[in-house]
């Protein structure tokens, strides 16, 4: 079964709302370009996309209230374009520090200044890994600031998050606690999805194993009616081999070669 991490869900699901990203354009565009596969497709993400559609209903919020808290209030470090975003620099400590879903909005309600200032440095400076553990003061807050190499709009912006923490931290814990809601009317549903991508999964990994040996076992056989004997035994295909599958061979079916098998 699939294990899905809630915050990390909302932080995706308004990160794709903010872009205008739907899963009905992106099955469309799989549909078109594999269509051989369009079958599977449907089956996988069609749940998918009313589920998005569900979720867009249920959780209010309006797109310049999405955008404020979804833009970048400084370059990112990351491949993740949101991860420099308000509500990122909100939810990504709690999801750091395994934080129960349902106790997010006393977690940001509950953070002092100084956590306040960890945790957005904990961002900028090691994204998505380490924390900071040097006791942080206005001081050091704004020293190591100058050191991220950020430039002064991009410092500005981080310093307004700063002092407006408080004021954010009631409209993402609102949007935050609204997503989860609509995950809990949608459980099985989500349950649902993840079992039959869970199941896609191993029975990819399945027919990719039995591939697998039935190619391993056609190179062997095509070894062992010496296909290849006679050849420059060094590394990789061998000069004058008749057997494509040769060029694709692991080490193991090389030395079958080597030993005349």
């Amino acid at each position: 079964m699939i294990n899905i991490n809630p915050l990390f869900e909302a932080l995706q699901y308004f990160h794709r709302r903010a872009e205008g990203r739907l899963v009905r354009i992106e099955l469309d565009r799989l549909c078109t370009r594999f269509p051989s596969k369009t079958n599977e497709f449907l089956r996988l993400l069609s749940p998918v996309a009313d589920l998005q559609d569900r979720l867009d209903y249920l959780v209010r919020v309006g797109k310049r209230e999405l955008s404020q808290l979804l833009t970048p209030v400084c370059s990112s470090p990351t491949p993740f374009a949101c991860s420099n975003s308000i509500m990122y620099m909100m939810v990504f400590p709690a999801i750091r520090d395994g934080i129960d879903p349902e106790n997010f909005t006393e977690y940001i309600y509950s953070k002092t200044d100084e956590d306040i200032m960890v945790d957005i440095l904990s961002v900028l400076e090691s994204p998505g890994t380490a924390t900071v553990t040097e006791e942080i003061t206005s001081d050091v807050f704004y020293e190591r600031l100058e050191n991220t190499g950020l430039d002064e709009q991009s410092r500005l912006g981080v310093m307004k998050l700063l002092f407006k923490y408080k004021s954010y931290s009631e409209r993402v814990s609102l949007l935050v606690d609204g997503f989860l809601n609509a995950m809990r009317r949608e459980r099985e549903n989500v349950a649902s999805i993840c079992s039959a991508f869970s199941k896609a999964h191993a029975r990819r990994r399945r027919d990719a194993g039995v591939e697998y040996a039935r190619h391993t076992a056609r190179t062997a056989r095509d070894y062992r009616r010496g296909a290849c004997r006679g050849g420059d035994r060094r590394g990789g295909r061998m000069p004058g081999c008749r057997a494509r599958r040769c060029r694709r061979a692991g080490f193991g079916l090389r030395l079958l070669c080597l030993l005349g098998a």
